[in-house]
C-alpha cells in the first residue's frame, strides 16, 4: 500500500490537491498539520482516498477539536504521526521519537521544520516530510511511504506543483 505524507500547506490548497493528483495511487493520505483546512477544502474532490491529518500550530481556528497527534494501523504498521511543536522538533527529533517508541509505532511522522528529513533508528522509520507551501529550502516536498507485507519503504520526493 502506498501512503502520501504531506504537511505545511499553509493555505495553498491548489498545491496539495496537485500533489495528491499526482500520486493518484497513494490509498491513504496523511496531513502532518499546517494546513488541516487545505485537506478538508480538496477532501470532497478523492472520495477515493483515506484523508487523515491532524492540527499543527497554525491551525489553531480551522482545525478546533481535532487532534494533535494520533496513531493508526496500517496493513500491521502502526504509524505515530503529529506536527511536531508540541515535541519542540525544531530542537531535535528526540521527544517525538520517544512518543512514538511509547506508542509502540513502527513509523514516526512529523512536520512543523519545513525541512525533509528521512532516517531509521533502532528500528524506527522516522520522516518529515518537508513543506508543500512554504518549503526552507525552496523545492516543495512530500514523503512517500510504502508498505508491502513485512517490507517497509519511506522517501522523500520534489513535488511538481
Amino acid at each position: 500500500m502506498k501512503i502520501l505524507v504531506v504537511s505545511d500547506t499553509h493555505g495553498r490548497w491548489g498545491a496539495l490537491y496537485n500533489v495528491i493528483q499526482a500520486h493518484s495511487d497513494a490509498k491513504v493520505v496523511i496531513h502532518l498539520g499546517d494546513g488541516y483546512a487545505d485537506l478538508e477544502r480538496i477532501r470532497p474532490s478523492f472520495p477515493d482516498r483515506v484523508m487523515m491529518g491532524v492540527a499543527g500550530n497554525c491551525d489553531f481556528l480551522a482545525a478546533s477539536g481535532v487532534r494533535g497527534s494520533n496513531v493508526i494501523n496500517i496493513e500491521g504498521v502502526d504509524i505515530f504521526f503529529t506536527h511536531g511543536h508540541s515535541y519542540r522538533v525544531k530542537s531535535g527529533e528526540s521527544l517525538v521519537e520517544q512518543a512514538a517508541r511509547a506508542r509502540n509505532a513502527k513509523i514516526c511522522l512529523y512536520g512543523h521544520t519545513h525541512t525533509p528529513n528521512n532516517d531509521v533508528r533502532n528500528g524506527l522509520f522516522i520522516m518529515n516530510p518537508g513543506s508543500i507551501g512554504e518549503p526552507r529550502r525552496g523545492i516543495p516536498t512530500c514523503g512517500i511511504i510504502e508498505i508491502n507485507g513485512e517490507d517497509i519503504s519511506l522517501r522523500i520526493e520534489e513535488c511538481d506543483i
